[in-house]
């Protein structure tokens, strides 16, 4: 049984088959088990198996970004240079390459295909998942580790990014890793040496995973916690000669090769690159000084709700744990999104390496919850639930009113898909208010994982090959592929679709106005161009130059001569 408080807890001694079954309601009772060690990581992984793996191969990549990565990594073995990222038959200096590298060992064991593109997100995500697991074990105990990686692993914006070919949950490891090693060094005395160091390991991976900012997010958490606990004096055990010796052999000699192949590079991807994102106005990704707390309240769904408990617990509580360790999560999330918040550029994922810290501060208060005798815990959870329950069946009323006709034309989504994913999400999310209500506190966590894998697999077999054609150029691209002599450029206007350039493993063209697409139509060969509709609309006036052959989705093939 659970312990009471101020009586040690009972060992209690579980057949294998019940905790396989009933792995999230007994997890709480093998904290001091071997076996239920095993279990956890075990149950963890299998969950991120789950959640990061499921249909990784189903659906087509997306333009953009998807297919772009993909692209620089395949051309990784087709051109055999595992040092200067190459796209469109040009250098591209934006990313470091660690990614890249994983990509490319994943195309060489599976194929060029969706799956194994995906596959390094995926392997990082679930590491991820374990780190935390790990340091909240360290922290506050193997339940509380536990429940963070769960919660970790199904926040949508760290389970999106676990799914896709994109960069940043590689710097979320490896930035999870180092403070990590950074916390073990402050509570383990005897071991800090060994830690210290392990630290900047893991930071020298983050810099080729995403540059400067691999050793400049973890040293803004440090540097801020040791300010505020009057800790300063431990930089001086950081052993900073050591470290620098240690990032420069970890990720110096990639620098220094493509610096030494590319002397323009170190200039535009320091200074234009890292230092321009934070401070130039000249930015495609610009955004308001609250732009992330839209983005959090999306990215950390469904968990979001309890928020205003768990940060108002983690304040009044700063001091638990050892080594200051809710204090030390509160400064990490809130000094990373301080960080980007500053930035003049901004995106979603740029915040992503908090939520590890978010994620073990929900779980200690869901470990609150159900250990603590005290009902109004679980009353906190259960109205923290309620404003998203009015939200689902408000979406559920408005669909009724309002059906998502327009949905179809613009995403390909018809009716009775959205009204099928929509009524599924809304049951249980209902479900978890009632289990809540009556007091079934570890069943509705339970509920709420199930609600999370329930919105992955609906997405991945309902809605996502409805909206493929509308977000990826896969089909039509192979299309005109088929039309175009070997060697021949694609033709884009407006923007480029790289979701075409990987599946048929061409370059392209992208024309930014009216008048280069006019030259194009006015050639005296045959040409092709894809558009999107909005893009179709707005070149009206060039509609007695071209003609329609082919449509997918909303995207268009036109030619200046019509088909035989």
């Amino acid at each position: 049984m659970l312990a009471r408080r101020g009586r040690p807890a009972e060992r209690v001694t579980l057949p294998l088959r019940t905790v396989v079954i009933n792995w999230p309601l007994t997890m709480p009772l093998l904290e001091d088990s071997q076996r239920g060690e095993a279990l956890r990581i075990l149950s963890l992984v299998a969950l991120c198996l789950f959640l990061f793996g499921f249909g990784l191969h189903s659906r087509v990549l997306w333009d953009v970004d998807e297919g772009m990565h993909a692209v620089m990594t395949r051309n990784i073995l087709l051109t055999g240079d595992w040092v200067t990222p190459t796209f469109n038959g040009e250098n591209f200096y934006d990313k470091p390459i660690l990614f890249n590298w994983l990509g490319a060992i994943a195309f060489l064991l599976f194929g060029f295909n969706e799956f194994a593109a995906r596959l390094p997100a995926s392997i990082f995500g679930t590491c991820g998942v374990l780190v935390t697991y790990f340091l909240g074990r360290k922290m506050f105990g193997p339940t509380v580790g536990f429940l963070g990686g769960v919660i970790l692993a199904g926040s949508a914006e760290y389970l999106l990014l676990s799914r896709v070919v994109v960069h940043d949950i590689a710097l979320t490891l490896f930035t999870t890793l180092a403070l990590s090693f950074f916390y073990f060094g402050l509570v383990d005395v005897e071991r800090r040496k060994r830690y210290l160091l392990l630290f900047w390991v893991a930071a020298g991976f983050a810099i080729l995973a995403k540059g400067p900012l691999g050793l400049a997010l973890p040293g803004l958490v440090i540097g801020v916690f040791l300010l505020a606990t009057r800790r300063v004096s431990l930089i001086r055990e950081m052993q900073i000669g050591w470290g620098l010796l240690i990032l420069l052999a970890v990720a110096g000699p990639w620098y220094f090769a493509i610096s030494l192949r590319n002397p323009d590079y170190l200039r535009y991807f320091i200074l234009e690159k890292n230092l321009g994102s934070f401070t130039s106005t000249d930015t495609h990704h610009a955004g308001p000084i609250y732009f992330y707390f839209r983005a959090l309240a999306f990215g950390l769904l469904p968990w979001v709700t309890f928020v205003p408990l768990a940060m108002v617990g983690a304040i009044r509580n700063r001091d638990r744990g050892p080594g200051d360790a809710v204090l030390f999560l509160l400064i990490w999330a809130g000094a990373i999104f301080a960080f980007f918040s500053l930035a003049t550029a901004k995106l979603e994922s740029y915040i992503l390496p908090l939520f590890p810290a978010v994620a073990l501060l929900f779980a200690l208060y869901w470990n609150d919850a159900l250990t603590d005798l005290n009902p109004s815990r679980r009353r906190g959870l259960l109205w923290s639930w309620s404003p998203l329950v009015g939200l689902m069946v408000a979406a559920v009323i408005y669909l009724w009113l309002v059906p998502p006709s327009s949905l179809q034309a613009k995403a390909g989504l018809d009716p009775p898909r959205v009204y099928g994913f929509i009524w599924t999400i809304a049951a249980l999310v209902i479900l978890v208010f009632f289990l809540l209500w009556f007091r079934k506190t570890r069943a509705a966590m339970v509920a709420i994982v199930v609600l999370v894998a329930a919105n992955m697999v609906l997405f991945n077999l309902v809605l996502a090959p409805s909206v493929g054609p509308y977000r990826a150029t896969k089909e039509l691209g192979l299309r005109l592929d088929q039309r175009l002599p070997p060697g021949e450029r694609y033709v884009f206007y407006n923007r480029i679709r790289d979701s075409a350039m990987f599946y048929a493993d061409r370059e392209a063209l992208v024309l930014e106005n009216p008048t280069e697409l006019q030259e194009l139509l006015e050639s005296d060969k045959r040409e092709f161009c894809i558009l999107d509709e909005r893009r179709l609309k707005e070149v009206d006036g060039l509609k007695e130059l071209f003609f329609v052959l082919d449509q997918d989705g909303n995207k268009y093939l036109i030619s200046n001569r019509p088909d035989p």
